[in-house]
């Protein structure tokens, strides 16, 4: 076997071990934070979560004044928040 292949073989199981950890966080995030969802609702989530913890860890990384981190909305899209949250007015309302 070449090395190529080993290293091919260690991204694979370096990738499953993150997959792994962040499904784990998801669970114990959504358990914190008393959310239930149907099956397929869960793997939409689950991918959301994911990219917005990856958003946080990246900018974490770097030299910023104010770190970011999970919350009760870290299961939502930028827009599902703003349509729900932000009461974002259209110009006919100004």
């Amino acid at each position: 076997m070449d090395s190529s292949s080993n290293t091919g073989n260690e991204t694979t199981r370096r990738e499953k071990l993150d997959e792994n950890t962040n499904e784990s966080l998801f669970k114990s995030w959504m358990a914190k934070h008393d959310k239930t969802y149907s099956t397929n609702e869960y793997y939409q989530r689950l991918q959301i979560f994911i990219e917005n913890k990856r958003k946080i860890d990246q900018h974490n990384a770097g030299n910023h004044s104010f770190t970011m981190g999970l919350n009760q909305f870290s299961d939502m899209t930028y827009e599902e928040f703003e349509k729900i949250y932000l009461c974002k007015r259209t110009p006919e309302q100004t």
